[in-house]
């Protein structure tokens, strides 16, 4: 797993790509007309994907963030 990344960054590429993906899905079903069209429908996939792999890095960055458990 990446861990390494500026998180204010990684914060800004994670809304950046759910941007993509509302924008790509926006589109698909603005323009449906005669159903959603195989590029329409690759597009939101892919765009989907883009989020999940920035969902997976930010929690990476997060995760490296943490503090040390207080040993008892």
């Amino acid at each position: 797993m990446h861990t390494e990344g500026d998180p204010l960054d990684t914060l800004v590429r994670l809304q950046m790509a759910y941007a993509d993906f509302v924008q790509a899905l926006g589109e698909a079903l603005l323009r449906r007309e005669g159903g959603v069209s195989r590029n329409q429908m690759r597009k939101a996939e892919y765009m989907a994907a883009e989020v999940n792999a920035n969902v997976g890095h930010s929690l990476g960055v997060l995760r490296g963030l943490m503090r040390e458990e207080p040993k008892a």
